[in-house]
C-alpha cells in the first residue's frame, strides 16, 4: 500500500512538472512571437500619399497593421494619426 503511494505521488510530480514546463514553453513562445517584431526599427521620411495605416503595411507586412500603428504612435508621441510629407518617424519594421 505504501508503495503504491509512494508512486502515486511521483506520478503526480512528474505531471505538475511537465504542466508547468509547458505553461512556461506557452509564454515564452507567445511572447517572443508578439514582440519579436518591435526590435528592430528602422527612421523613415513620411512621403506625399503616406498614411499610418499604408506605413505599418509597407513595414510590418506580416503583423497586424492596427497594432503597429498602435506601437508607430506611442514610439513617435504622435497625438494623431495624421502624418505630413516630411516628417521622420521611427517604425517597426519585419520581412516580407
Amino acid at each position: 500500500m505504501l508503495q503504491k503511494t509512494i508512486q502515486q505521488v511521483a506520478a503526480l510530480a512528474v505531471l505538475i512538472v511537465f504542466v508547468s514546463g509547458m505553461v512556461v514553453l506557452g509564454a515564452y513562445l507567445s511572447e517572443s512571437s508578439a514582440t519579436a517584431w518591435d526590435t528592430v526599427y528602422q527612421e523613415i521620411v513620411v512621403q506625399p500619399g503616406d498614411s499610418l495605416w499604408i506605413i505599418a503595411r509597407n513595414f510590418s507586412p506580416a503583423e497586424d497593421p492596427r497594432t503597429v500603428v498602435a506601437v508607430i504612435r506611442e514610439m513617435n508621441e504622435l497625438q494623431e494619426a495624421m502624418v505630413y510629407p516630411g516628417q521622420r518617424l521611427m517604425v517597426p519594421v519585419t520581412a516580407n
